[in-house]
């Protein structure tokens, strides 16, 4: 199940950096720095990567979890719905009024990225949660947890 919350958290995240990137180019505040997008870009290569794996080599009996599945089809319908309708109320298509901006508070890009947090804090409240009623950390690299977080 990692597979698919790392690969649908980094995609959004990705899309997310990048677009805000060049929306606010010209202007002297921009929210997002190149680094910002090197690290989302370069974590979804290497999930990419992974996820290539997961479908080469044997798995036995794993598979992912029905909530797992459920999460990500449900992250990916809402940031398609929303992509959709930002396209059709944009300039020169004109299809429909403007509902969903492409930007700001609650726009296209802020759906990616709160998907993004969302796909984190789900990913990590299982292991937490048996961290603390075991009592130890035991086998948990918490390095990766504060990549995720910076």
């Amino acid at each position: 199940y990692m597979g698919i919350y790392n690969f649908t958290g980094f995609l959004c995240y990705s899309i997310y950096c990048v677009a805000t990137f060049i929306h606010y180019q010209h202007e002297t505040n921009n929210p997002i720095a190149i680094n910002d997008i090197a690290f989302a870009v370069h974590a979804l290569l290497l999930t990419s990567i992974c996820c290539i794996q997961i479908f080469i080599y044997d798995r036995g009996e794993q598979k992912p979890s029905m909530f797992a599945v459920l999460l990500a089809s449900f992250c990916w319908v809402i940031a398609i719905y929303n992509a959709i309708l930002s396209l059709l109320a944009s300039p020169g298509v004109d299809v429909m009024n403007p509902t969903i901006p492409w930007f700001g508070a609650f726009s296209t890009v802020s759906v990616l990225g709160y998907v993004k947090v969302v796909v984190t804090t789900v990913k990590y409240v299982p292991q937490a949660y048996m961290n603390w009623k075991d009592k130890s950390t035991t086998g948990w690299s918490i390095g990766n947890v504060l990549l995720d977080f910076t």
